[in-house]
């Protein structure tokens, strides 16, 4: 799976599962280190960047989640939507 449908399948997730979140897919265009899908759960400001197997967090990507989360947002690297689920269990449901 390559990371525009790893994108596409996650946020059809997110929409069914959270129907009363607001989520956003980030378009590559001018927008370098901001991670692939923020959105707000619960009140909760959620940035989840989306990589596929073999692929790496750039500096900026790095330099940005790791602000964001200083920020209290939840922050991930995902995988797998079934990372996420697991992200989002263990920040959102505690």
């Amino acid at each position: 799976m390559n990371e525009t449908a790893l994108k596409a399948k996650v946020l059809k997730w997110l929409k069914k599962e959270f129907p009363e979140g607001f989520f956003y897919k980030v378009s590559e265009k001018f927008t370098a280190g901001i991670p692939d899908v923020i959105g707000c759960i619960a009140g909760r400001f959620i940035a989840i960047e989306l990589k596929v197997k073999g692929g790496k967090l750039t500096k900026l990507q790095e330099f940005t989640l790791r602000k964001l989360g200083k920020a209290g947002a939840i922050t991930g690297v995902c995988y797998s939507l079934d990372e996420i689920r697991e992200l989002l269990k263990t920040e959102i449901f505690r």
